[in-house]
């Protein structure tokens, strides 16, 4: 210090040296202990309050930055006592604010923030790509998102779901829409950007960048832009950034007016101009708080009275900086040509001196200089020219070492456990010694405290059986498939019943969609037969393609809002869905037309929906809850007999190839098929809809819409059609082996999945072919683990527990998974396993 005291001295003159107090106080100070006799008293004294620290890179300087704060701020002071400083923030912002959130310390960065995603610029950008892309919706919300149009939030958010549900973009939006309330909406935020529209179109959307700032000004007043601006500076305390947001992209128009005043451009060619401009606006920020660090570069921000200065990246070429080596004349060629000299080497050296000077002297109790030994990319760095400046005042001060392996008692943050936990048997926490110095740290004992009064987490994350009865009300209204959902895992079943989570619909021809095509060109198949007053069997295989045929072309038409029509992919899809059915629907009446002795009777069989809730099939559970179930059963096959009584098939279609699994069967997560038939076998009134006195339900199978072809050579494919259609639209499933005699042919046996003996008896082997007994004891099972998971829901079960069967999991299926955010590497799955795994697990 009594060195840059000097140089100060030489390099300012004299009188003006006298007229600064500061200057005059510093010298004083420093000199004191000298005319006391007491120097070495004095330098060591100031030498205890002055570290300097090596540490091994910009990180590392960080982290040792933020422990330092941490005891600082323990020992009684504010985080506004404290500052790190550095010559330029470029390379040190980004791991300084990382590292500070990490270790939970308020701060300030005092540098320029770019406004290129201001709400204004956000806007600006999005309006003029609104309408350069025909209004395509990502544009078109982006500009509504931007706060400026006259909605509330929830009603853009509305608007935005229904546009991806049915699909309104382009062209749409500037026409009216079909919903009563989104026509309102869309006639209040459509007018402003309407006209913008309207201008650009009157120049053939190519104008001039005078005429565009024109017309965005047209648009900012329509809008309301200052006003808006004026009343978020009274809501929140950043008005000077509004303000210097506002100026600038006021500035850019004019650069838009100045730069292209006569060149006229397409609205895409001014894209990219518009981005440019943009990109380079910054504003400067004001301190949101008080009570925060500051962070910022020498040269640019201003300190306030601080206790405790970090001086981090005091590297050679970093701090001093390097001077900027000339652009094109150096400065000889500038006194050569008598040209205006620019700073010289030597006055940008003695700038860089000044502000190690000021960096130095900044606080007044404590101050602490890092270096780091290499860059990010590694390569070596040299420590700063100022740290031996340091030396020779304080000539005992040595340079220490920070190193990143932390010891236990000195842990200043709780993240800093996690290297302990993940560390070798000697740095870990396994050693007890260790385990001894953590539960001393200083933080540790803070957050003991801190915790000693809450209360014991739930380990199983479950609900209270009164939050439970809340949510769910005393009669849980429900379906199979959600229940199949609660036994794959009870949080993805508490996030969608429970919470009514959902996702969003949009308007794409995905599985479900391809699915509801087929399902209702089914059943309208179904309906018109009936209503002719005929059988399926009745119609010939050809005459029920026709059928299709004609009523997938008018489903076609009217499918979700012209979903099947949107694009030339969709019509395909449209296309071979509907000669898969006719495959189907001929292969189905063949069979029927056969031996086999069961009719089609009900198609897309609603039961306990809101038209008819009556129909519900309700299970009594525990503590006076009830169990409605509801849902649509795709087809019932009845063989009807002489006593007014009828067999029941329950059919499932399906878009790929499935079958019952026994394990998922055992475990609650394959029920609907099986429930479906505990439906028919409690429905109240069957004389009503399906004209007999009681249902017997025999069996449930799955049907793949597709077929699941065999491969083989063109030739052997086209050889024998008819017989690889049998074998493509097998049902799979389980039913009960007496309905053999009804099922009992050639063709039987090629639509269902099972093998007789040379003497007609049932192979023992047989999976899908029950005997009745069995077969009605799993119907048992199934009612019963219902009721269980009824009983499960109202006591509050709802923890992240998916199953595991080998290397499958529901969590790659899960709509749900940003909710439980479970690491599947590291989660301890549900694992399912048959009985005999139990058993030798057990053994």
């Amino acid at each position: 210090a009594k060195i840059e005291i000097k140089f100060l001295k030489r390099g300012l003159k004299k009188n003006r040296f006298a007229e600064n107090p500061a200057l005059q106080s510093l010298e004083r100070n420093w000199q004191q202990p000298l005319r006391n006799n007491s120097e070495e008293s004095a330098i060591g004294n100031r030498q205890s309050a002055i570290s300097i620290v090596r540490c091994a890179d910009a990180e590392s300087e960080a982290i040792f930055a933020a422990r330092e704060i941490l005891k600082f701020v323990r020992d009684g002071n504010r985080f506004r006592d404290c500052a790190v400083i550095v010559r330029n923030l470029d390379n040190y912002h980004k791991p300084l604010a990382r590292i500070f959130r990490r270790y939970q310390i308020p701060f300030f960065l005092d540098r320029r923030e770019s406004i290129a995603h201001h709400p204004l610029a956000e806007l600006t950008r999005s309006a003029l790509r609104t309408v350069a892309f025909d209004w395509k919706n990502e544009d078109w919300f982006a500009a509504l998102k931007a706060g400026f149009c006259a909605a509330e939030e929830n009603e853009i958010d509305a608007l935005e779901n229904a546009a991806l549900e049915f699909g309104w973009s382009g062209k749409k939006w500037r026409e009216p829409l079909p919903d009563e309330s989104f026509e309102r909406l869309r006639k209040k935020i459509l007018p402003p950007f309407e006209n913008f529209y309207k201008q650009l179109g009157k120049l053939k959307f190519q104008p001039t960048g005078k005429q565009l700032a024109e017309i965005f000004r047209e648009l900012w007043e329509d809008l309301k832009i200052e006003q808006r601006l004026e009343d978020w500076r009274e809501e929140i305390s950043t008005a000077s950034t509004h303000d210097s947001v506002f100026d600038q992209m006021n500035s850019l128009l004019e650069n838009l007016e100045l730069g292209f005043p006569n060149q006229s451009l397409p609205l895409r060619d001014w894209l990219p101009i518009l981005e440019s401009g943009l990109a380079n606006l910054t504003v400067g920020v004001i301190p949101p708080v008080l009570d925060e660090v500051l962070v910022g570069a020498i040269d640019r921000a201003r300190n306030p009275d601080l206790k405790f200065a970090l001086v981090l990246g005091v590297n050679e070429s970093v701090f001093p900086a390097t001077p900027n080596a000339p652009v094109i004349l150096t400065e000889a060629d500038r006194n050569e040509l008598q040209m205006p000299r620019g700073p010289d080497l030597r006055e940008q050296l003695s700038r860089e001196r000044f502000y190690g000077y000021l960096a130095c002297t900044r606080a007044s109790e404590k101050l602490m200089l890092t270096f780091s030994r290499a860059d990010a990319e590694g390569t070596i760095l040299n420590p700063s020219p100022f740290i031996a400046h340091l030396q020779q005042i304080f000539p005992s001060l040595e340079i220490e070492e920070f190193q990143s392996e932390i010891a236990p008692s000195e842990i200043e943050n709780i993240s800093e456990i996690i290297p302990l936990l993940v560390g070798d048997e000697v740095t870990s926490l396994k050693s007890n010694e260790n385990q001894r110095l953590l539960t001393s740290s200083p933080t540790i004992l803070k957050l003991k405290e801190d915790l000693k009064n809450l209360r014991e987490p739930n380990p199983e994350e479950n609900l209270s059986p009164e939050i439970a009865e809340k949510l769910y009300s005393p009669v849980l209204r429900t379906s199979v498939s959600r229940l199949e959902e609660f036994a794959s895992c009870p949080f993805r079943f508490f996030v969608r019943s429970g919470l009514r989570a959902e996702e969003r619909k949009v308007f794409e021809l995905d599985a479900r969609e391809r699915g509801s095509f087929q399902h209702d060109v089914l059943k309208n198949f179904h309906e018109q037969i009936i209503a002719a007053g005929k059988r399926w069997r009745d119609l010939t295989p050809e005459q029920a393609r026709e059928q299709i045929e004609k009523i997938a072309d008018e489903q076609i038409k009217n499918f979700r809002s012209g979903l099947l029509n949107e694009a030339a992919q969709s019509r395909f899809a449209a296309r071979a869905m509907t000669e898969s059915l006719q495959d189907f629907v001929a292969v189905s009446i063949a069979w029927l037309r056969e031996q086999n002795q069961f009719e089609p009777a009900a198609a897309e069989l609603d039961f306990g929906s809101k038209e008819n809730p009556q129909t519900a099939w309700q299970i009594d559970l525990d503590d006076n809850h009830k169990l409605a179930l509801n849902g649509r059963i795709d087809r019932v096959d009845l063989c009807r007999d002489e006593n007014g009584n009828a067999a029941a098939i329950v059919l499932d279609y399906k878009s790929s190839q499935k079958k019952l699994d026994a394990l998922f069967v055992k475990h609650g997560i394959q029920l609907q098929l099986l429930a479906y038939l505990n439906v028919l076998r409690h429905w109240k009134n069957p004389r009503e809809i399906f004209g007999v006195d009681k249902l017997n339900p025999v069996g449930v199978f799955y049907i793949n819409l597709r077929g699941k072809f065999e491969n083989g050579t063109r030739e052997e494919v086209l050889s024998n059609t008819d017989e690889s259609r049998r074998a493509a639209y097998k049902h799979t499933g389980r039913f009960d082996a007496s309905v053999l005699v009804k099922l009992d042919s050639k063709c039987a046996r090629d639509q269902f999945n099972y093998r007789l003996t040379k003497d007609g008896e049932l192979y023992a082997s047989s999976v899908e072919a029950l005997p009745r007994a069995e077969f009605e004891k799993l119907l048992d099972r199934v009612e019963m683990q219902l009721r269980e998971f009824g009983n499960q829901i109202f006591s509050g079960k709802a923890d992240v527990s998916p199953y595991k069967k080998s290397k499958d999991t529901p969590c790659a299926f899960c709509d749900y998974a940003p909710a439980c955010r479970i690491d599947p590497w590291t989660h301890k799955f549900r694992v399912l396993r048959s009985s005999k795994e139990t058993v030798a697990e057990e053994l």
